[in-house]
């Protein structure tokens, strides 16, 4: 099925197929021999025998930043500082034990020995740490040894430059009335310290040493604590260290178009998480032709239903591009399930959404835990086969399709919604004797999301409880509400977005936030959108915060929605 596949590990390459990676090896190592033997400079051997790399690295660091995000900078860091310090390495060797002249003592590629190479070069360096350290690492102290090391650094590289451009007999090391400045601040006969004992190539040497060491213990530590970010996508309620120790089991596997990921009938067996590609949902019915039910796309999940009920895969799917997966065995996906209570809950609610009865954790060979959708503190529990509560987990948004069918003899009770006490949010109770079960949404073929009738959704009578909610009347979640049951929660086109409005171009990547106030209200901020948030008609400022009454008209792109207070049976 898939032509990798190999346990994901920041250390190695995940990117980049085997056979392709044999095939770089061979042809570094072929051009390395080849230019020796043929006798060509030691520059144009280095050159060679890192060309066929450069495809690799760079099909590496984009596969680390889109699953890593920061790391990949911090990795693209690591190469090039290497890189450089090899260059002052070979420099230390030809001067101290070869015992070449220092003029003649240029590293492995001499043309890399310019004063604007060192200055842009070091330059590069001082910007990549300073944005590592100050956008997402700031408590990591091996990161604040390679800043300071890197600002003196760069700053003798611009004072070098500077005379080196523009005060060329001052830079000139070989004119005794001159200032020297090709010596640096440090370095003998420099500015600041003339009797210095270090020549300026001891000096450089020394400076990338201290950089280099504590830049690779900086790396060192933010692996130890990396995970992927597709994995937080799939369960964003899991905590910091369970995503840390979850990412030491997951695979990476790479499937060309076209190709079977799953079949339809085979034991379930893997949970997969779709980080780059697309790939199609078929369902063969008895004597029917094979129809295409559903596609996903980048951020999307699959196989966890056979998983959770036990029973054989109730669908094919098949690659429709190029895909990149993470996949997570049946244990280890169980596992994560029994030891979470909230991911329990959210998965619940998927199988719920899905038609599917969903079996305990421990069942079935897997590893031990409570039941699928299990409520500490007197909850209740998600219902196999109840009414349609579709959520991206841990999206802290339960949303529900439109109103309830109308029985013989008289209307049906809306869904009543239930307040569970240990997670602050409301989960959805099957109803006892209210009549025939809730429609599920209509399915459309080759559409990737589910599609509700447009009408306002019903809820139960506000007065035992309520929460507040919103309520859509435009838009693609026309008909549908979404109870607000988190302290924070962020509107916008972004996978990570709580109310999510993928489909509506108008509408930011993180466009709005709703925080709720110490009286329990909402209220709604704009941030920095680009087509703005209007509230009863009129735009809010940027960063502009408005408290929410009941029934304030909310617009943000095509979509428009009110705020309500949701009944909800508190227990």
């Amino acid at each position: 099925m898939a032509k990798s596949k190999r346990t994901n590990n920041l250390l190695r390459f995940s990117s980049i197929p085997p056979s392709i990676l044999g095939i770089t090896i061979a042809a570094s190592w072929l051009g390395m021999v080849t230019t020796i033997i043929l006798g060509y400079p030691l520059a144009i051997i280095g050159v060679v025998t890192i060309l066929p790399w450069l495809p690799v690295f760079f099909s590496e660091a984009i596969w680390k930043y889109r699953h890593y995000a920061w790391v990949g900078l911090f990795e693209i860091l690591i190469i090039t500082q290497g890189l450089h310090f090899i260059e002052h390495i070979a420099q230390i060797v030809e001067v101290d034990v070869v015992g070449l002249p220092r003029a003649l003592s240029r590293g492995i590629i001499g043309n890399l020995d310019a004063e604007y190479v060192h200055f842009f070069f070091d330059t590069f360096l001082l910007v990549g740490v300073t944005i590592l350290l100050f956008g997402k690492f700031r408590k990591n102290i091996a990161l604040w040894i390679c800043w300071v090391v890197a600002i003196w650094h760069t700053t003798e590289h611009w004072y070098i430059t500077y005379f080196y451009t523009f005060d060329y007999k001052n830079y000139d090391p070989n004119n005794p009335t001159g200032l020297r400045a090709h010596e640096g601040l440090l370095g003998h006969n420099g500015l600041l310290w003339p009797n210095s004992p270090f020549q300026r190539i001891e000096l450089h040497f020394l400076y990338n040493l201290l950089f280099t060491i504590p830049l690779v213990w900086a790396f060192v530590l933010v692996i130890r604590d990396a995970y992927d970010e597709y994995l937080k996508k799939a369960f964003p309620r899991l905590s910091e260290a369970q995503l840390v120790s979850l990412n030491t089991k997951i695979e990476s596997v790479q499937v060309d178009q076209g190709e079977l990921i799953i079949k339809q009938g085979d034991p379930a067996d893997t949970f997969y998480i779709l980080a780059k590609g697309e790939v199609e949902i078929v369902q063969e019915t008895g004597g029917g032709q094979p129809t295409v039910v559903n596609r996903l796309t980048n951020g999307q999940f699959f196989g966890e239903v056979g998983l959770l009920t036990g029973a054989p895969r109730n669908a094919s799917v098949r690659a429709v591009t190029h895909c990149d997966l993470l996949a997570l065995d049946r244990d280890t996906f169980r596992a994560v399930i029994g030891s979470s209570v909230p991911t329990a809950q959210d998965y619940a609610q998927v199988l719920a959404q899905r038609g599917a009865a969903p079996v305990a954790a421990g069942a079935g060979g897997g590893s031990s835990g409570p039941p699928l959708g299990a409520v500490p503190s007197g909850g209740g529990t998600f219902p196999p086969g109840g009414p349609v509560a579709s959520v991206a987990p841990g999206g802290a948004m339960p949303a529900w399709s439109g109103p309830q069918p109308v029985a013989p003899g008289g209307p049906t009770a809306p869904t009543p919604f239930q307040v569970d006490q240990a997670l602050n949010r409301p989960t959805v109770l099957t109803p006892i004797g209210v009549g025939p079960a809730v429609s599920q949404p209509t399915m459309v073929p080759f559409s990737d999301k589910t599609i509700a009738e447009a009408q306002p959704p019903q809820f139960r009578p506000a007065s035992s409880g309520w929460v507040y909610g919103l309520v859509f009347s435009n838009g693609e979640q026309a008909g549908q509400g979404v109870v607000l049951s988190a302290p924070r929660m962020v509107i916008g086109r972004d996978l990570g977005s709580e109310i999510r409005l993928a489909d509506d171009t108008q509408v930011s990547r993180r466009h709005a936030e709703l925080l709720r106030t110490e009286t329990g209200a909402y209220q709604i901020r704009d941030m920095g959108s680009s087509n703005g948030v209007f509230v009863n008609g009129q735009r809010l400022a940027s960063g502009q915060n408005v408290i929410l009454k009941e029934d304030d008209e909310v617009r943000i792109g095509h979509s428009t929605f009110a705020v309500r207070r949701v009944g909800a049976r508190v227990v």
